[in-house]
């Protein structure tokens, strides 16, 4: 088994990918290569579009989003820093925050803590966001039907 250095700090990551078949990583590269291009196309024509169109220089709406940093805003929490140390590859196509907390060299137990609060809070902000607007859905056809049933009753 080879010793790994432990005292030099990471600068790189290496993702293995989604196989080691190199006829089917052939394949792969082609089929994400066409996606990207169309992606990329329909991006460019979607921003030549709006800019040749003037019709199309005014905001359809205004969206003001605030950004919330757990680790700032809790009085006690830490600001959790990661230092890598140990291997740098990944076996995995998709560079996520917990696969890359795998390859930490210190103790991660905080920062597994805070990634399932933030997904915790964000989970239940969305719940309630969607029963508020059910709620107000159903409230207005319940309202719609009864004024319907009393123009019928009234002829």
């Amino acid at each position: 088994m080879e010793e790994q250095n432990l005292t030099a700090p990471v600068t790189e990551f290496v993702l293995l990918g989604l196989t080691q078949n190199p006829g089917l990583q052939r394949f792969l590269f082609v089929v994400f290569l066409i996606v990207y291009v169309n992606t990329w196309l329909g991006n460019f024509i979607i921003i030549t579009t709006v800019i040749t169109n003037h019709r199309l220089h005014t905001p359809m709406y205004n969206l003001n989003l605030t950004f919330l940093d757990v680790s700032e805003s809790s009085g006690n929490a830490p600001n959790m820093q990661l230092q890598f140390c140990g291997p740098n590859v990944l076996d995995n196509f998709y560079c996520d925050v917990s696969q890359v907390i795998k390859l930490a060299c210190v103790d991660t137990h905080m920062a597994k803590l805070q990634m399932v609060f933030n997904g915790g809070v964000l989970l239940i902000i969305v719940l309630i966001v969607l029963l508020i607007s059910y709620t107000i859905i159903l409230v207005k056809i319940r309202t719609h039907i009864t004024r319907g049933k009393c123009k019928a009753l009234s002829k």
